[in-house]
């Protein structure tokens, strides 16, 4: 099957020119049960199978559950003319589904392509557009990206939403955020605690359970944390949250001051749960006491995508001398910095295999 497919190692320019087999047009009364049999197969190879068009993706996936199942012995082909009572072997569903998740990928790196391409032809002097572009000529377009430090990794297609205006995932934050460590590290800082976005859903989670708090070792990081800010070991918890899923907000804890500093870039106030949240986890560990609030700098979006860029800057603007914020209107390029920054170590790493 692997030789019908992609080589791994292609680069994302050449992965984005690989011809992949065409997306077959089906009546909408087709039903998956349609391309599934009980008999045995009698097309003993897949020779031909990337020569065979692929149903569409809600099929695909429809055909690869009932293909899972014991009573399924063949798969056919009904939206291939000609294809009579050809009957393939149950391959051919994981096949379907392995070309139809490259063909999202595709579609990803195309559209971080488009863009970039797009925003060149607007400004073609531009070096962090041109580099940008270059990483594409050799940057492979699957498997993970590892970040050396800390060993959090994210799939190297996913690396596509900084080229585009996506909305960037708990795992580009957190990628992000490793950036923010390596410059505390070089700094010789070593008094911040620089926490990913599950630390105020634990958080959440910790207040609801607040009678097992204590003693469950599901809050024992929490605990920890705490621990080392209390007792001065570390004096700022810096962390982004996701708020609702869908808007990155800042959120700096720093003992040495008591105040918990935070920034949204529409603009809002604390929201209430988070307040009560972090007052209770910080009065807890402190006989009681709260610290007061007060606003973290940042910029202001402009537009809908930009929070989870601007969210960061903020923490990084505050924790490192040298930074200043990122103008919202920049809040494009900075995502382009950030992805030169990430696959530097995948090219480090390509140029010595070499």
């Amino acid at each position: 099957m692997d030789e019908c497919l992609p080589d791994k190692n292609l680069s994302v320019l050449a992965f984005l020119a690989f011809k992949l087999p065409a997306v077959a047009s089906t009546n909408r009364l087709m039903r998956a049960e349609k391309f599934v049999s009980d008999s045995a197969p009698n097309i003993n190879t897949l020779d031909d199978m990337a020569d065979l068009s692929v149903p569409p993706k809600h099929i695909v996936g429809a055909i690869q559950k009932l293909a899972k199942t014991s009573a399924v012995k063949s798969i056919l082909c009904p939206h291939e003319p000609g294809s009579g009572g050809r009957r393939y072997h149950p391959k051919l569903a994981a096949y379907w589904a392995r070309i139809t998740s490259i063909r999202d990928t595709q579609s990803k790196w195309q559209r971080a392509l488009d863009n970039i391409r797009s925003r060149i032809t607007r400004n073609p002097t531009s070096s962090l557009l041109n580099d940008v572009y270059g990483t594409l000529s050799w940057l492979p377009w699957t498997g993970d990206l590892l970040r050396n430090t800390y060993n959090n990794s994210i799939e190297r297609s996913e690396l596509s939403a900084f080229l585009t205006t996506e909305w960037l995932s708990d795992d580009h934050e957190l990628l992000m955020l490793d950036l923010v460590k390596d410059d505390l590290a070089q700094a010789g800082q070593e008094h911040t605690l620089v926490e990913n976005t599950a630390f105020t859903l634990l958080l959440a989670a910790a207040y609801h359970d607040r009678q097992n708090y204590s003693t469950s070792k599901h809050y024992a990081w929490l605990r920890q944390k705490a621990d080392l800010l209390s007792s001065g070991a570390k004096t700022i918890l810096a962390t982004i949250s996701n708020k609702d899923n869908s808007h990155c907000v800042s959120i700096v804890v720093n003992s040495q001051t008591r105040q918990v500093l935070f920034a949204d870039p529409l603009g809002n106030p604390v929201p209430q749960a988070l307040r009560r949240n972090l007052d209770w986890w910080i009065s807890y560990h402190n006989d009681g006491d709260i610290f007061n609030y007060t606003s973290l700098p940042i910029s202001l979006q402009v537009d809908s995508y930009s929070c989870g860029v601007l969210a960061w800057d903020a923490v990084r603007c505050f924790l490192l001398e040298g930074f200043t914020l990122v103008e919202a209107h920049a809040a494009l390029d900075e995502r382009l910095r950030i992805y030169l920054r990430l696959v530097s170590v995948e090219r480090v790493r390509e140029l010595l295999s070499n």
